[in-house]
């Protein structure tokens, strides 16, 4: 199976590619050539233009629920948007295996109705997950990806501030907030945005770790899309803190029990013990939650 040579994707010709089920044997790379990319799902000419936008070489392509067989660790560029649910679903575990097993950095680009279905297998380290990309945002990605960028530093603190417990050291069983306050917390940053241009007050980790919290209070679970809404961010841009806050420790994957497609995000213990030691020095001082 080929891509036609004649197609046009972000406009950019598309070279054949064969897809095959075993390694891929070739000529030296280029000069200039900067990664390989093995390319995943049932029409990858997006993906192909990408890799090679971003001075790749696709070295392979394999369709869903086809066992990966390639040499090497190369970037596995992973295009599932217009792919069904159901399809990405039962696909995307075994490429997950594949790419811890080998080393693999991935690269997904997926429909925002997929978000549930394509973190459930793939939200981590390693992992850059697109919802809805374009061009720029697909190469921007790639070039992480290819070049093992580390994250910045730990978003972690190892002590409190001067008006709570050390960091770690669980304060006081007295309350610390109800989640009506807190969601008029939350109500209150959203109102900035109606009078100041989008942007201006991104803050998608404490969103998120203020929606967690409340979300805990309530005893209600928070699904990887609901989450990526009260980031008040882009999609992608949601997924890539809500992966950042998982490696450092703030936060955790918890299987939907009731469908395996879907996975819950939840505070971990010591992201749960900061919120109560900031809560607890707000209400102390006598301030509001901001």
């Amino acid at each position: 199976m080929q891509i036609a040579p004649d197609r046009m994707e972000f406009g950019l010709p598309v070279a054949p590619l064969s897809r095959t089920n075993g390694p891929v044997e070739g000529p030296a790379a280029p000069i200039g050539r900067r990664f390989d990319a093995v390319l995943i799902g049932s029409d990858v000419s997006r993906g192909d233009a990408s890799v090679r936008a971003a001075g790749g070489c696709s070295v392979a392509a394999f369709g869903w629920g086809e066992e990966i067989r390639i040499a090497g660790r190369p970037v596995l560029v992973i295009e599932a948007q217009g792919a069904d649910e159901q399809t990405i679903a039962d696909a995307l575990p075994d490429v997950a295996r594949f790419a811890v097993e080998r080393g693999c950095r991935v690269v997904a680009a997926f429909d925002r109705e997929a978000i549930d279905v394509v973190a459930a297998s793939l939200l981590g380290a390693g992992v850059e997950l697109l919802c809805d990309p374009d061009l720029p945002e697909r190469i921007e990605a790639l070039l992480r990806a290819s070049n093992g960028r580390d994250d910045p530093e730990p978003l972690l603190r190892e002590e409190g501030g001067e008006n709570g417990a050390a960091f770690g050291v669980e304060p006081p069983s007295e309350p610390v907030a109800e989640p009506r306050d807190l969601r008029r917390a939350i109500r209150s940053r959203r109102l900035r945005d109606e009078f100041f241009m989008p942007g201006l007050f991104a803050d998608p980790a404490w969103d998120m770790l203020l929606d967690l919290y409340a979300a805990e209070l309530e005893d209600q679970p928070v699904s990887v899309s609901s989450l990526c809404i009260a980031a008040a961010v882009a999609p992608t841009t949601a997924l890539r803190w809500i992966a950042r806050m998982q490696e450092d420790g703030l936060l955790q994957r918890k299987p939907d029990a009731n469908d395996r497609r879907r996975a819950f995000m939840v505070l971990t213990e010591v992201a749960r013990l900061g919120m109560r030691q900031y809560l607890l020095a707000v209400k102390r001082a006598g301030l509001s939650v901001a």
